[in-house]
């Protein structure tokens, strides 16, 4: 690997294997591009199988990094092989879809013939005998699994006048028949979990000589020794195939369950002594299933935090609902809640985070209620609630003063320029402007990197749109350069987009389709969507008469933001193809599909409501210039004149103001 790349790569993937406990990012993409140059360079060394066995039973984040994996590894000699039973595709049913090189290869029950050996060669190995091989392989119907327990479970008890007759009776008659220790120690080693180790096996208690049983379970293979071990110093096995762990679990008694699962964690927990919050996730499990969920409950909150500073944003909020429904003191409860609404936030569940931290909010105090107001702010302004923005400025404003916390005064100055700016009524963007700048001067360094990003990008489009290009360039390099402190991609992108579209502002189109094509790569290498950089560069193309690239580039967008949960770029996708028809004499086209921009932009919220109702304003204006009576045109050029000067526009009010000059009006 590049030495450039090393320090960073290595950094990234410690995080994504949970060895970096101290460490966060924001953006599991950035784990996952990581994770792809890491397998790239490996491949580029020797060319590399790498197989994933039992993909059905992945957590969805780690579902997600290997669709990412597929999607984006190239220039290297890897093949990916990915073994699942068909219900993955329950969950996922376009899973393997879209690829250039992919194959699937469903794997049928085996035909009799090649059952019929497979059964022997097992009867033969483990007992140097011959059996009804034929009455196997009709019982088990072609599936390996199966053939592979009756053919185990006829070696160990002789052939019978009775087969069972599904995988999880093959599996139960093996146990049953077991010796007495081996059968405790396989029983108990399933309640540590598929994987366990020995020490913590023999300190469950009630299996004597544990290395002679470890030994005859994987003899039976039933059981398989790893290579390597979780637990320093003590040997770690896995069960050969999750059903039989599933078999021999079910076999314990609960209550029986329950005093093994304690000892299983007082067991690590003592093993591990202070690092023990490196196993939090599985030492939750343990006290949860033991009967004391108030043990159970500060692992889950570790595990939750380790994935939410990860790569697992979507497990850290499980996690924390799991915590949420053990705790009992109402003061726990809250700090969760609390926990969980930043996750949301952090996780860009707007919606979701709006509504935990809003109903959140009347029991917090202090402190804890400023935290919730900035991260509440963050989720109206990207519902695109205006009016929840401002009030919820209005309430952390007071707060942060009466606290004496510089950095929420600064915050929360910056939330409420964003909503003036977002809700663009009289005066509005000015007022807008001016707090936006005063939060930036009182910003103390350092603080609130989050945030600062945030709003410098938001800053930057107010200033882009009052046709402060200069100034508007500034912040959004600003923003790119905060974006890789930390490590949003979507900032590096919109900040990049944005300093593009304001350099094209300035008649510098070349610099900024150059930016715009590098952002696009760079998309392209994290996998983000990158429907707001094509929205952005529509216009340089447009100005310079590439119509044809203007239309592709508002399409691709328009069919990419469709999953965005902030409606404005697909509004701004719709408007650009609308000009773009007015630009290329499309008059009829253009008047045809008006109508229901406009509507579209009379309910919409936030930004739309003027910033793309003043561009359909002015682009009806010209449509009745060509194509309705002048009084028409008069009416709309006036409408677009009224919005452009409210909200300083002014590239659309000279837009309406020529049409106004024009001789026929």
């Amino acid at each position: 690997m590049p030495k450039e790349e090393a320090e960073e790569t290595a950094r990234y993937l410690a995080l994504l294997l949970g060895l970096a406990p101290h460490d966060a990012v924001n953006v599991s993409r950035l784990l996952f591009f990581a994770a792809r140059r890491f397998l790239e360079c490996v491949g580029l060394e020797q060319a590399t199988l790498l197989v994933f066995e039992d993909v059905h039973w992945a957590q969805q984040s780690e579902i997600e990094l290997l669709e990412y994996l597929v999607q984006h590894l190239r220039d290297s000699p890897l093949l990916l092989v990915a073994l699942t039973r068909p219900e993955l595709l329950d969950d996922h049913p376009s899973w393997g879809g879209g690829l250039a090189a992919q194959t699937t290869i469903p794997l049928d029950p085996l035909e009799a013939e090649h059952a019929a050996a497979l059964a022997g060669r097992i009867l033969f190995e483990a007992a140097k005998r011959a059996a009804d091989v034929e009455r196997l392989v009709e019982v088990a119907g072609g599936n390996p699994l199966f053939l592979e327990e009756l053919a185990a479970s006829v070696v160990e008890l002789g052939e019978s006048e009775e087969l069972p007759v599904t995988v999880r009776e093959a599996i139960a008659a093996r146990i049953d028949a077991m010796p007495a220790n081996v059968r405790t120690a396989l029983l108990s080693a399933a309640v540590v979990g598929r994987t366990f180790w020995r020490g913590v096996l023999q300190s469950v208690g009630g299996t004597e000589e544990v290395d002679e049983a470890l030994a005859v379970l994987e003899s039976r293979d039933l059981v398989r020794r790893d290579p390597s071990s979780q637990l320093a110093g003590d040997a770690q096995f896995t069960f050969k195939h999750m059903l039989i762990r599933e078999v021999a679990y079910a076999t314990v008694p609960r209550a029986t369950r329950r005093e093994r699962h304690a000892a299983v964690a007082r067991s690590i927990e003592e093993t591990l002594g202070d690092s023990a919050e490196t196993l939090s996730s599985i030492l939750a499990y343990h006290w949860g299933e033991s009967g004391e969920p108030s043990r159970a409950v500060p692992y889950l909150l570790v595990a939750a935090d380790k994935a939410r500073r990860g790569w697992a944003k979507g497990a850290a909020i499980d996690l924390y609902s799991k915590a949420l429904e053990l705790a009992e003191k109402e003061e726990l409860r809250h700090r969760i809640r609390l926990q969980r609404g930043f996750a949301l936030v952090e996780l860009q569940d707007w919606p979701r985070a709006a509504e935990e931290l809003g109903g959140l909010l009347p029991e917090l105090e202090g402190a804890e209620k400023l935290d919730a107001l900035i991260r509440l702010g963050n989720a109206t302004v990207w519902t695109e609630n205006d009016a929840a923005t401002i009030a919820t400025a209005e309430r952390a404003l007071p707060l942060a003063q009466e606290l004496g916390d510089e950095s929420a005064i600064a915050a929360a100055l910056a939330m409420e320029s964003q909503g003036l700016a977002m809700r663009g009524a009289e005066g509005d963007l000015d007022r807008a402007l001016e707090l936006g700048d005063r939060a930036l001067e009182q910003w103390v360094p350092g603080a609130r990197p989050y945030d600062l990003t945030n709003h410098l990008h938001l800053h930057a489009n107010a200033t882009c749109w009052a046709g402060h290009f200069d100034r508007s360039v500034d912040l959004s390099r600003r923003t790119r350069a905060m974006a890789r402190d930390v490590h949003s991609p979507e900032s590096l992108l919109r900040g990049g987009g944005l300093e593009a579209l304001a350099l094209a502002g300035l008649g510098r189109h070349e610099e900024a389709i150059a930016i715009w094509d590098e952002l696009l790569e760079i998309a392209s290498e994290l996998g983000r969507s990158p429907h707001v950089v094509l929205n952005y560069s529509s216009l340089a193309y447009r100005e310079l008469f590439d119509l044809d690239e203007a239309q592709r580039r508002s399409e691709q967008a328009l069919e990419l933001a469709g999953g965005d949960a902030l409606g404005m770029p697909t509004q701004f996708a719709k408007s650009d193809l609308l000009f773009t028809r007015l630009l290329a004499g499309d008059v009829g086209g253009a008047q045809a599909v008006w109508p229901s921009l406009w509507e579209g932009a009379e309910h919409a919220t936030g930004w739309t409501t003027w910033l793309i109702a003043g561009r359909l304003a002015a682009a009806r204006a010209e449509i009745a210039l060509n194509a309705e009576p002048a009084e028409s045109a008069v009416e709309w050029a006036q409408r677009a004149i009224e919005i452009a000067r409210r909200t300083r526009r002014r590239k659309y009010e000279a837009r309406s103001l020529t049409i106004l000059g024009e001789p026929d009006v």
